[in-house]
């Protein structure tokens, strides 16, 4: 596959992961164990924290598999974003960091982004729990996949402002390792 390009899309980045996955054969995963992976995933950039120059790949693999959630539930993850930022176009990787520079997530350092990446992942599993017909929240709580990938994804941004990386950049190099790996 060609890596992606260093002005690539949100959509881009949808596209290249359902071909990856048709590539290396991890196209039949269901939802839910995509969910599972998401969550094991969460736990790496959590203990990755420490460790910043090994957030940028924890982050692309979280991008990745909300990519591959997104595509199994037909959810659009670039619109998904751009409804946050009306009027703004197209949302590249390269936009993220930029585009959360006036969040309240700027305030937060690694550990506080990894806890809301973390509480956001729970948000996840619970939507796609209730897409597959477990029963509704006894509290309530409603979630929309959508919106909460959506957060996760401004998560990532969050992270790359703050450690000043490039989420395109990243992307590109941690494809470049992970195409060396055998998938089975």
């Amino acid at each position: 596959m060609q890596p992606l390009r260093p002005d690539a899309t949100l959509a881009d980045v949808q596209e290249y992961v359902e071909k990856m996955e048709i590539e290396r054969g991890l196209a039949g995963l269901s939802l839910g164990s995509q969910c599972l992976k998401l969550a094991e995933e969460i736990g790496e950039l959590a203990a990755a924290s420490g460790e910043d120059d090994e957030v940028p790949g924890e982050c692309v693999d979280v991008l990745i598999l909300l990519a591959s959630i997104l595509n199994r539930a037909g959810i659009d993850l670039e619109r998904t974003v751009a409804d946050r930022f009306p009027g703004t176009g197209r949302v590249t990787l390269a936009d993220l960091p930029a585009r959360m520079a006036g969040s309240d997530l700027v305030g937060l350092d690694v550990a506080g982004l990894c806890v809301r990446a973390a509480i956001e992942t729970g948000e996840l599993c619970r939507a796609v729990r209730k897409l597959n017909g477990a029963p509704s929240d006894p509290g309530g709580r409603t979630v929309v996949l959508a919106e909460t990938c959506a957060d996760l994804v401004l998560l990532l941004g969050a992270f790359a402002h703050l450690l000043s990386f490039d989420l395109a950049e990243a992307f590109r190099a941690k494809e470049e390792i992970n195409n060396s790996r055998v998938w089975t």
